[in-house]
């Protein structure tokens, strides 16, 4: 696992140009919760006790022995995914495909996705529960 951070607060928003990274690298050959201090990344092993001063990132998973990292949608420490840095097997660019319910944020703007359509002109649409639940947290009433 590769952990990147930075210092100077950014509202939340990744700066390409900064040149104060620091970059870790963690060997993940168990399943692990991750958590940052300030500029360090740690893991450990799931049972172990959250530090009052830790704040917790997210969870790594094995299934079939592969690794995944665990989705946590709602929970309070937001996760977005930079499609910039995806990449396929091969090294180059790849794309995300967009779902209703997604959020995109455009520097410091977010947009949900409320509906998309197919090929077909099939049209989906995002959960209500979802979206309630999302602007009821942007709007503080959570």
């Amino acid at each position: 696992m590769k952990a990147v951070t930075w210092q100077k607060d950014s509202h939340g928003l990744f700066d390409y140009e900064i040149s104060l990274l620091t970059v870790e690298k963690h060997v993940i050959m168990q399943e692990q919760k991750v958590y940052r201090l300030g500029q360090e990344v740690t893991t450990h092993l799931p049972e172990s006790e959250q530090k009052e001063s830790q704040q917790y990132l997210t969870a790594v998973e094995e299934q079939d022995h592969k690794f995944f990292i665990k989705p946590s949608r709602y929970d309070e420490n937001e996760k977005f995914l930079i499609v910039n840095s995806l990449k396929n097997s091969q090294g180059e660019q790849k794309g995300y495909i967009m779902e209703a319910g997604d959020i995109i944020k455009l520097g410091r703007m977010e947009y949900v996705i409320l509906e998309t359509k197919n090929k077909d002109n099939l049209v989906n649409q995002a959960n209500s529960k979802m979206l309630k639940e999302y602007f009821e947290q942007k709007s503080g009433l959570v």
